[in-house]
């Protein structure tokens, strides 16, 4: 959808450019033709990077989020609808499934439900260190074991990725530098927060722990943040039915001094 009278109207992708979607597909042999973007962030010039993962009923057939796969990356010119590659290919306005599998594939993952969870997750983390990207990305162990958690970065020639964590859920990032980004990341059924810090999209380091009072399901870093309030703590709520809203609400940021 864009607007281009400060939200005043709107018009559709398909309006735009006459094509029926801008990333999908609607024909794999494995049925996974769901997009899920993990996370969209947009740059000081403009450009928004996504990266995302692919759903769908994979064996069983045509159905909804049974299963994901593989992990991508895009960005993406509002000013002229075009998507481009990693490595700077342009993609025009619709990427389809030649193109994803093609230029836009980060890593590609088993068609499987390791340890019954769904893999990649629904979150993946999109960032950029001198100019290049970097993708944060977890799914599940074959043995049921602890998630795994992936760094992906482009070297300027093609994607390399490094398992970085065990058990952490990555949550949200924040640029310190143009070289240094701060993660934040939880631990199933665990309370607290606790940090990392990636230098320039290639190394992984522990820095420090958020102490909460419960487990915490999601981070959002605050735009335009004045410390300290600088990310947004939601608390796990003790049960999927929305009517139970049990979880805390927290703030956390860097204290005056």
């Amino acid at each position: 959808m864009v607007s281009r009278d400060d939200g005043a109207t709107w018009r559709t992708s398909a309006e735009l450019t006459g094509n029926p979607f801008a990333i999908g597909s609607t024909d794999r042999a494995d049925n996974m033709n769901e997009v899920y973007i993990g996370q969209l962030r947009q740059e000081p010039d403009g450009r928004v990077r996504i990266v995302y993962t692919l759903a769908g009923g994979g064996p069983e057939g045509h159905l909804h989020d049974r299963y994901h796969r593989n992990v991508y990356y895009t960005w993406f010119d509002p000013r002229t609808l075009h998507f481009s590659s990693a490595g700077g290919r342009d993609l025009g306005t619709q990427v389809d499934d030649a193109d994803q599998e093609r230029y836009l594939k980060v890593a590609e993952t088993p068609l499987a439900l390791p340890g019954a969870v769904k893999s990649p997750d629904y979150v993946q983390l999109v960032g950029t260190a001198l100019g290049r990207p970097f993708v944060l990305w977890f799914g599940g162990d074959e043995a049921g074991g602890p998630l795994h958690d992936n760094l992906s970065w482009w070297n300027g020639v093609r994607w390399q990725t490094e398992e970085v964590a065990r058990g952490l859920r990555v949550r949200e990032m924040e640029p310190l530098s143009p070289t240094t980004w701060r993660v934040y990341a939880t631990e199933d059924g665990k309370p607290n927060v606790t940090t990392y810090r990636v230098v320039p999209g290639r190394t992984w380091t522990a820095e420090a722990v958020i102490p909460t009072a419960k487990p915490v399901q999601r981070v959002e870093l605050v735009g335009h943040f004045r410390d300290p309030v600088r990310v947004l703590l939601s608390g796990a709520s003790s049960a999927r039915d929305v009517a139970v809203a049990d979880g805390d609400i927290s703030v956390a940021g860097i204290a005056r001094r």
